[in-house]
């Protein structure tokens, strides 16, 4: 995980979401979870925003709003 910090500290290096990535980074640090589901959970905080996935056991541990497509029936 160091090296992706390390990229987006670099210089020349602007984020539009820097807020957002400081998030995803550092619940990523304490969840055994993959890195695209943290983002995803975490960009559904703000504007409130549902996630639709297969994966319910990971969302549940990211503690978002979140639907699995048989939900929708």
């Amino acid at each position: 995980m160091g090296v992706f910090e390390d990229f987006i500290e670099a210089d020349g290096v602007e984020l539009e979401e820097d807020g957002l990535v400081q998030r995803v980074l550092a619940r990523f640090r304490r969840v055994n979870v993959d890195l695209v589901d943290v983002y995803l959970a975490e960009r559904s905080r703000s504007p409130a925003l549902s996630v639709l996935t297969w994966n319910a056991a990971d969302f549940r541990k990211l503690e978002c709003e979140f639907y699995r497509p048989q939900d929708l029936r």
